[in-house]
């Protein structure tokens, strides 16, 4: 199960604008999905 779905309108979005966000999340354990 996902802790957070990250939603962007084209594949590269997700990373240019919440990429610090997802990684920080990433190193704390979390569950991470981008749907894109």
């Amino acid at each position: 199960m996902l802790d957070a779905l990250v939603i962007a309108p084209h594949p590269d979005d997700a990373e240019l604008g919440m990429g610090g966000t997802i990684a920080l999340m990433l190193a704390k354990g979390m569950a991470v999905g981008i749907l894109a």
